[in-house]
């Protein structure tokens, strides 16, 4: 201790001015990592907590996020107090004070930025934290547009720490900013339009659709645009701003599909057997396996012009098209069989025209006309 007391003496008071300057700089710089160690403890040990006491596993993930911009934060720290200690020239300083704030800012940012990946990481650890169900193909760009609205707020604090003025550099750009807007236009378009197809939810991947533009099986929805398979396996890519203000009809979302026939049994037919039609046709249906005995619907509907017309409506619990139109065929068949077994006969379209008088000789005259030609 005495040794170093008699070095110090021996320095002359000016250096010896720098030297301890020097020390207390290197003095700061071992606080500052001793702080970040602290720091980073102080924060993960309640997190630790916390995952122990609510099950949910991404502590070390948390940890991470605070090491990056803890030692940022330290370090513009030790930058503006080294500065002010050595007492450096002040245009120096006041370059470090901006850099130290932006430091800070940049740090404040990172954790933001990081945090929104961990909460957001899938929807399950979403439900976990907001009990919000999000879909699988949305949590991808709500991530994006909450990185992009951070990104440009720490780029506006940063701008303003160096002396800027924000609202002049967004209006210096002039036309060269609305030209960059005017091409990225057609693209934000199509990304609001995925987010609103997403999130609406009118069809996944695999659904039977159709559009104005096409009808088919969706087999991609990307960003930009989704992408429709054709019954005659042409692919048709539409943009995403186009179909999210179309309209869609989706027919894999069926639960059940709706059959509707229609014949006319001939004028012969008497009010008996139309009764008898009409309750074998009803017991009929009721039997079938897939038809809602519910909805069940077959009438008598019309005196037609050349036909007793009945109507025979109910549901099909068959989504699938195949499926259904094999039921739908297996009903027709059913009713054929009905009445051919009741000896009905099922009418065509057909008009009786009567004939009150015949002009004189026209007879004859068409009848020789005939012979001739016979």
């Amino acid at each position: 201790m005495n040794f170093i007391v008699d070095l110090l003496k021996r320095i002359p008071p000016d250096s010896r001015e720098t030297l301890l300057r020097i020390l207390l700089v290197v003095l700061v710089l071992i606080l500052s990592w001793l702080l970040r160690r602290v720091l980073i403890w102080l924060v993960t040990k309640p997190i630790k907590r916390a995952v122990t006491r609510t099950g949910m596993q991404w502590d070390h993930a948390l940890a991470s996020t605070i090491e990056q911009p803890s030692r940022l934060v330290l370090f513009g720290i030790w930058l503006f107090m080294t500065a002010h200690i050595l007492e450096i020239d002040s245009t120096i300083v006041v370059f470090v004070d901006n850099l130290s704030r932006s430091l800070f800012i940049l740090a404040v940012f990172i954790v933001l930025f990081k945090m929104i990946n961990i909460l957001a990481y899938s929807t399950q650890r979403v439900a976990e934290l907001t009990s919000m169900h999000i879909d699988d193909q949305l949590l991808p760009f709500i991530r994006t547009v909450f990185q992009l609205i951070l990104s440009i707020l720490a780029a506006a604090l940063m701008i303003e720490v160096w002396g800027y003025d924000v609202a002049g550099i967004v209006t210096g750009l002039g036309i060269g900013g609305l030209a960059i807007a005017l091409a990225a236009q057609e693209t934000l378009s199509n990304l609001f339009g995925f987010g609103m197809v997403v999130s609406d939810n009118p069809f996944t991947i695999g659904d039977y659709i159709v559009t104005p533009d096409a009808t088919g099986i969706v087999e991609k929805v990307g960003w930009r645009s989704t992408r429709i398979r054709q019954l005659d396996q042409a692919i048709v890519t539409i943009p995403n701003s186009t179909i999210a203000n179309s309209a869609i009809t989706n027919w894999s979302r069926l639960s059940k599909r709706w059959i509707d026939i229609e014949f006319g049994v001939t004028y012969s037919t008497t009010a008996d057997q139309m009764e008898e039609l009409l309750e074998r046709g009803q017991d009929m249906l009721i039997q079938r396996e897939h038809v809602d005995s519910d909805t069940i619907q077959i009438i008598f509907k019309e005196l037609g012009t050349s036909s007793l017309d009945v109507l025979v409506r109910c549901y099909i619990d068959l989504s699938d098209w195949y499926d259904w139109m094999k039921e739908k065929e297996k009903i027709n068949l059913e009713l054929m069989r009905l009445i051919a077994d009741m000896g009905l006969i099922i009418a065509l379209p057909s008009r009786s025209v009567y004939i009150e008088s015949v002009p004189s000789g026209w007879q004859t005259s068409h009848m020789l006309t005939n012979g001739k030609d016979t």
